[in-house]
């Protein structure tokens, strides 16, 4: 049975550095816009890391749900998974811009 306290730690946990990875982003796509190279890459560094740290917690939930073969589901965590979707959304198109303002 799936455990509803620890998967909403881990959902918020998720959310959170999701969250902060997308805003990251955004600032670095921001800072390169207004030709701040250096800000783009220490914008672009805490997004990684943040994006990194809501995909190994996600992992960790997958990985559960596979060794105890039980569902590990709530409203909750379907909301983490689609800021993380989210998240690879808006990492991808930003660093697309990024290459065509570079290009110019």
């Amino acid at each position: 049975m799936a455990n509803i306290e620890w998967l909403t730690e881990v959902s918020m946990e998720i959310i959170s550095y999701a969250g902060m990875a997308k805003s990251k982003y955004i600032l670095a796509y921001e800072a390169l816009k207004k030709g701040d190279q250096e800000a783009y890459e220490q914008q672009q560094k805490e997004a990684e890391a943040h994006f990194n740290h809501a995909h190994h917690v996600h992992a960790e939930v997958l990985a559960k749900e596979m060794q105890e073969r039980t569902p590990q589901i709530s409203l909750l965590l379907a909301h983490a998974e689609d800021q993380m979707m989210s998240v690879e959304t808006t990492r991808f198109l930003t660093s697309e811009l990024a290459e065509i303002i570079r290009k110019k």
